[in-house]
C-alpha cells in the first residue's frame, strides 16, 4: 500500500481572490518574523521551571490535549482509550505507543477541523513529519517526533528562543506562592516567563475548594479573611505579591460578564453566611461573582495591572465525564452572552478613568459587532481580544482622522472559522499542545491580512500606523501548550505596562 505524503500548502490559510490574497501575503510576510508577546496563555510555570524534557509524543500531543480527544470522544472513542488519567485511578490505556496509534487510526475523523489545521502544522513544520498518519504510519511517526523531543534542543527554555517568544505568561491562582516563578527569576528568566493573577476560585461560592481556598488566602496574605473587607483586603495584598513577581495583568473566566456591584454591608453579610457554612442559591454565587469582577476593575485601578473578562463558557458541560475524569476535559460549551448592561456598571464608574485597561474576550462571535465593537469605540479603556469572528483593527491602524469603520463579522475568512460540528466549542481559542505556537501564529497572521484586504484593499495604512514591535500569541494551555503559540499570531495595540 502506498503511503500519502503530508504536504503543506504555504498559502492555505489566505483568501482566495486573487487581489485579497496577495496583500494578506504581504502583510504576513512582513509580520511573521516578529517576536511574539503572549500575554494570555495557561502552560503552568513548572514546565519552565523545572526544565524537563516532554515524556512522548501521546504524552505531549495527546493526552493534556483536550480538543484532541474531545474530539475523537465525539466519536465513540472513550478518553480512557487515549490515556486520559480517572479521578477514580480506573483503568485507563498507559501505553503511549497504543495511544498513538489509536489517534492516528483515526486521523480521518478531524477531517475539516481547525485541529487537524495545526496539528498538520505542528507535524510537518516543528516535527519534519512527511507522512498522513495511519495506521500504516503510526510507529514510524511516533519514532520521528519521539527522537525530537528526547533532543536537548527542545526542552521547554530552549523552545522559547526557536519560537521567537520574547515574553509569555502563565495564569496562577490567586493562592499560588509564586514559587516556580521565584526560581525563574533567580536564573534569568523573571522578565521573559511571568505570572497572570487569576482569582477566579475566590469569586464563585460553588466551587468546591472555595472555602478551602479563602483559608489558604490568610496563609500567604497574612491576612484575616473572617471578614469581607479581610477578605478584599487579602486579595490587594496577593495582587502586590504579583506586581513584585512581574505581573502584567489578571485573567477572569467568569460564566457572565456582569458587573454589577453589591451594597457593602449585603456583600458582607453574604460573605460571612457563606463561609459560617451556609448553603448559597444560584443568585447568591451569580451576585457574588458580579461584584467581584467590579472589585477586581477597581484594584485595577489601584494598581495598573491590565483586566482581561472571557466569559460565556458553560465550564464542564458533560457531567459524566466531569465526574470519571475531572474538570477541564474540553466541555466547556458557549453560552449566548451579553456585554452591553452586564458591563455597564464597571465601565461607568471606570472606563474613562486613565489607569484602567481591561480586554475583553468572547467565545460568542455574534456579539462581536453587536456589543463589543461599539464598547470598544465608546470606551477607551477597553480592547478587543477575538478568538473566532470579525476581527477588530487596532486604534493604532486607524492612522491620521476619524478611526476606520470596524469590518463586519463576514469579513472573517469562513472556512477558517468554522468548526465543522466536531471540535472545539470556538475556532481559535485555549489550545493545550506546545507544539502548536508555530501553527497559531500564522493562522492569525493570515486573519488579519484576510480582514485588512477584504475592507481596506491595501496594507499601507496598516504598514504606517501601526508599531510592529509586539506580535501577541493567544492562549497557549497546560504542558504542551507551548508548542502551539506560533500558530496563533497576531498583531495587537496592548500596551502592557
Amino acid at each position: 500500500m502506498s503511503i500519502s505524503s503530508l504536504q503543506l500548502d504555504p498559502d492555505r490559510a489566505l483568501p482566495f481572490p486573487a487581489e485579497q490574497r496577495s496583500i494578506a501575503g504581504e502583510i504576513y510576510g512582513e509580520t511573521k518574523e516578529l517576536p511574539l508577546v503572549c500575554m494570555h496563555g495557561h502552560v503552568e510555570p513548572e514546565v519552565f521551571a523545572d526544565d524537563l524534557p516532554f515524556a512522548d509524543p501521546a504524552q505531549l500531543l495527546i493526552v493534556p490535549d483536550h480538543y484532541v480527544f474531545r474530539m475523537l470522544a465525539s466519536q465513540g472513542i472513550e478518553p480512557a482509550r487515549l490515556g486520559v488519567p480517572r479521578l477514580d485511578d480506573g483503568p485507563v490505556e498507559t501505553d503511549s505507543r497504543t495511544i498513538w496509534r489509536t489517534f492516528c487510526e483515526n486521523w480521518k475523523l478531524f477531517r475539516g477541523t481547525p485541529s487537524r489545521y495545526w496539528l498538520e502544522h505542528e507535524l510537518v513544520e516543528v516535527f519534519g513529519v512527511d507522512q498522513v498518519p495511519s495506521a500504516e504510519t503510526a510507529d514510524a511517526i511516533y519514532d520521528q517526533i519521539a527522537a525530537c523531543v528526547a533532543d536537548a534542543g527542545f526542552r521547554p527554555r530552549a523552545l522559547l528562543d526557536r519560537f521567537n517568544i520574547e515574553v509569555i505568561s502563565t495564569t496562577d491562582s490567586a493562592t499560588s506562592d509564586l514559587g516556580h516563578h521565584a526560581k525563574l527569576a533567580a536564573d534569568g528568566l523573571g522578565e521573559r516567563v511571568l505570572p497572570t493573577f487569576r482569582p477566579d476560585s475566590l469569586a464563585y461560592f460553588d466551587r468546591p475548594t472555595w472555602r478551602t481556598e479563602i483559608a489558604e488566602l490568610a496563609d500567604l496574605s497574612g491576612i484575616d479573611t473572617a471578614t469581607y473587607d479581610g477578605f478584599l483586603d487579602a486579595l490587594r495584598s496577593r495582587r502586590a505579591a504579583f506586581v513584585e513577581a512581574g505581573v502584567r495583568a489578571t485573567d477572569h473566566g467568569h460564566l457572565l460578564a456582569d458587573s454589577t456591584p453589591m451594597e457593602k454591608n449585603a456583600a458582607r453579610e453574604l460573605y460571612a453566611r457563606v463561609l459560617g457554612g451556609a448553603q448559597p442559591s444560584q443568585s447568591d454565587v451569580d451576585a457574588f461573582a458580579a461584584n467581584m469582577l467590579y472589585q477586581m476593575a477597581e484594584m485595577t485601578c489601584e494598581d495598573g495591572l491590565v483586566m482581561q473578562i472571557h466569559p460565556s463558557g458553560l465550564r464542564n458541560h458533560n457531567t459524566a465525564i466531569g465526574n470519571s475524569y475531572g474538570p477541564d476535559k474540553g466541555y466547556d460549551i458557549p453560552i449566548q452572552t451579553e456585554f452591553t448592561r452586564a458591563l455597564r456598571p464597571m465601565l461607568d464608574q471606570f472606563g474613562t478613568d486613565p489607569r484602567f485597561r481591561v480586554i475583553l474576550f468572547t467565545v460568542d462571535e455574534t456579539v462581536s459587532s453587536r456589543e463589543l465593537a461599539p464598547l470598544a469605540g465608546t470606551y477607551p479603556s477597553v480592547r478587543l481580544a477575538h478568538r473566532g469572528g470579525s476581527w477588530t483593527p487596532p486604534r493604532e491602524c486607524a492612522g491620521s482622522g476619524s478611526p476606520p469603520p470596524r469590518p463586519p463579522a463576514s469579513t472573517t475568512p469562513p472556512a477558517l472559522w468554522t468548526t465543522h460540528g466536531r471540535t472545539r466549542p470556538y475556532p481559535l481559542g485555549t489550545t493545550s499542545s506546545v507544539a502548536s505556537m508555530p501553527a497559531i501564529s500564522r493562522v492569525w497572521s493570515w486573519s488579519i491580512g484576510s480582514a485588512w484586504t477584504r475592507r481596506w484593499r491595501r496594507p499601507s495604512t496598516w504598514r504606517t500606523a501601526c508599531p510592529r514591535s509586539h506580535i501577541s500569541g493567544l492562549d497557549p494551555l497546560r504542558p504542551s501548550g507551548l508548542l502551539r503559540i506560533p500558530w496563533f499570531r497576531i498583531a495587537t495595540d496592548i500596551k502592557w505596562p
